[in-house]
């Protein structure tokens, strides 16, 4: 990272910023201290405060990785030279249901900071997937250890949580929540995932919501999300780490979004004119011990800060953008998967 600006600046993290060891020999007139402090000619004068705020590098502008999910813990080894990387995560985005449409699963929450690091330690990652449509995949959850909810029934999963953590410090990013289904109207969406947690939409069936069948609530940074009531079923909650399932094989409400702490999964009905599933809570954001902390929660089926031109839009055959949720167009299929961008 940038020399400190205005302050006291030791020969250590000159070194450092140069890319060399932080106790090697230094002399003030080395050319490369001197191009670094912006000072040329070897008989002009330098002084530490030449090199105030002074980099050896363009801060964060080289990628050094990327991560998708691969279904397991993977690792980064931080390379020579490099005190401090910017870290990007976007969680799993949610399921829809299958079946009819209208119902849609809730989008991946991001994260980003900045990571103090060393050379030669290791980040380690977990890049959640998206949530499961009960077409293909039996409505799972994302799988990031652990995974969204399951829903039940053609209630689709939650998306799978992403996370980056390096000694003590560490980013969480909350996946969102999926839809429900309903046999005899329209089951309700899936919240976006996000910090705080975002809670899901009420299900609604051909009475008119009558059946009261109500959406999961998203997850906060002290609790899991509560799960939907509903005349047939009330969901699971979501809790730490895990996001609420449905607790009756038979019952078409969508799961919650995996978090720092998960949302829970929605409520259904199953008397008076049409079954209704109510969409899963999205799961909670949360990032410790970093610098520049930023979150930014879904929106709708849109994953957050989606304009990044860090994140890949295509390239997934089951949803072709990374962290989105499904819409009503593709229902029963997947999520997309997380992403993880390290820059320095």
């Amino acid at each position: 990272m940038p020399l400190p600006n205005n302050t006291t600046i030791s020969l250590n993290q000159v070194n450092s910023e140069l890319g060399r060891s932080a106790t090697a020999n230094i002399n003030m007139n080395d050319s490369a201290v001197r191009t670094l402090a912006g000072v040329c000619g070897s008989g002009s004068p330098i002084s530490m405060s030449n090199l105030w705020g002074k980099s050896n590098r363009v801060q964060y502008s080289d990628v050094l990785a990327t991560f998708s999910s691969n279904g397991g813990t993977q690792y980064y080894t931080v390379p020579a030279g490099v005190t401090s990387v910017r870290v990007k995560v976007w969680a799993g985005g949610g399921a829809a249901a299958s079946g009819p449409s209208g119902p849609v699963g809730g989008g991946g929450g991001y994260v980003q900071g900045d990571i103090a690091v060393t050379a030669g330690q290791s980040l380690t990652i977990n890049v959640g997937e998206g949530g499961r449509g009960w077409n293909g995949d039996e409505g799972f959850g994302g799988n990031a250890f652990p995974a969204g909810g399951n829903g039940a029934n053609s209630g689709g999963g939650g998306g799978g949580r992403s996370e980056v953590f390096y000694g003590s410090a560490g980013l969480i990013a909350g996946g969102g929540g999926a839809s429900g289904y309903s046999f005899g109207g329209t089951g309700g969406n899936g919240g976006p995932g996000g910090f705080y947690g975002t809670a899901g939409e009420d299900g609604k069936d051909s009475c008119n919501g009558v059946n009261n069948n109500v959406g999961g609530g998203g997850g906060t940074i002290s609790g899991g999300g509560a799960g939907g009531y509903g005349s047939g079923n009330t969901g699971h909650s979501g809790g730490y780490n895990f996001g609420g399932n449905q607790n009756n094989a038979s019952i078409p409400g969508g799961a919650g979004g995996d978090g720092y702490y998960g949302g829970g999964a929605g409520g259904s009905g199953n008397t008076g004119c049409g079954d209704a599933g109510g969409g899963g809570g999205g799961g909670c954001s949360y990032g410790y011990n970093v610098s520049n902390l930023q979150y930014l929660n879904g929106s709708g089926v849109t994953p957050g800060n989606s304009g990044d031109g860090d994140r890949p839009t295509s390239g997934q055959s089951y949803s072709g953008n990374y962290g989105a949720a499904q819409g009503a167009s593709t229902s029963g299929y997947r999520g997309g998967s997380g992403y993880v961008v390290i820059r320095y």
